[in-house]
């Protein structure tokens, strides 16, 4: 029993995002409400999370979820259905820091990655970035999923893994955040963190065509190596204070602080309807 060693006063509220953990509702927490937080969909590399999906769906009181492509797939399953995108831990990330070691020897600009290195990016457009501008330095931080083999070339720097707390001095010594993810079926239900998180670091960001990235205001998208490799030129050439702030400002206007008093909003009301 996962309460041993808890004490809850009152009957919480079960917080889930991953499927399959439905087999907990009713089980240990005598909790008062259910939320099914769906954060990514449920296919490819996530295709596990279909089990117990149907089961979530009919226990949960609420859903809400992480992108519009989501928001639409699940407003016709549940009528207590919310957009609620992904958002960023501000101050965090706002916080000037240190320019870590390791970047102080890579050659400028530099255009900076971090998160997984898996199946899911699209490698074959990163190595024609690398050959294609070998005057920028292409950096990636973040683990190694499921993948062993990547793109080799003089200025692409894998860094491994850094911990939160170091992450934010990588991300203020881009120039530029990239989000190459392919488009797939996964992909385009997805609302990358790390956009807001670059934005939080002042930085212009271009993403792959996702819809959550065509919506986001300061984002730039591109789909090939040469409209790619235009748009990293155009956004250092074309950067300024005024477009620092106003990506700054959108990463405020969408921290996780402000994703909590929505959600604290949907609870309370749900729960006085419940009475």
């Amino acid at each position: 029993n996962p309460l041993v060693h808890i004490r809850i006063d009152e009957a919480p509220v079960l917080w889930i995002s991953y499927p399959p953990f439905v087999e907990l509702i009713g089980k240990y927490y005598g909790e008062q409400m259910v939320i099914f937080d769906s954060v990514d969909d449920a296919v490819e590399d996530f295709a596990h999370w279909e089990t117990g999906l149907q089961g979530l769906l009919t226990k949960a009181d609420l859903v809400l979820t992480a992108s519009q492509p989501l928001f639409e797939k699940y407003r016709t399953l549940h009528k207590n259905t919310h957009l609620c995108r992904n958002g960023v831990d501000y101050e965090h990330f706002r916080k000037p820091r240190d320019l870590p070691d390791e970047l102080k020897t890579i050659k400028r600009p530099i255009i900076g990655y971090h998160g997984a290195l898996a199946p899911w990016l699209e490698w074959p457009l990163i190595d024609g970035l690398a050959k294609n501008n070998p005057d920028f330095s292409f950096v990636f931080v973040g683990p190694p999923y499921e993948m062993s083999n990547f793109p080799k070339n003089h200025n692409i720097h894998y860094f491994g893994y850094k911990s939160y707390e170091e992450l934010p001095s990588y991300i203020q010594g881009f120039d530029v955040g990239i989000i190459p993810f392919r488009i797939t079926e996964m992909t385009v239900h997805s609302n990358p963190i790390k956009m807001y998180e670059y934005l939080a670091c002042g930085i212009p960001v271009i993403s792959t065509p996702l819809p959550e990235a065509e919506y986001c205001g300061p984002v730039i998208t591109a789909r090939t190596v040469s409209e790619f490799s235009a748009r990293l030129v155009q956004l250092i050439k074309e950067d300024s204070h005024a477009h620092k702030n106003s990506r700054v400002t959108f990463a405020k206007e969408n921290s996780w602080q402000v994703r909590a008093q929505y959600i604290n909003r949907l609870v309370t009301s749900f729960l006085k309807t419940k009475g």
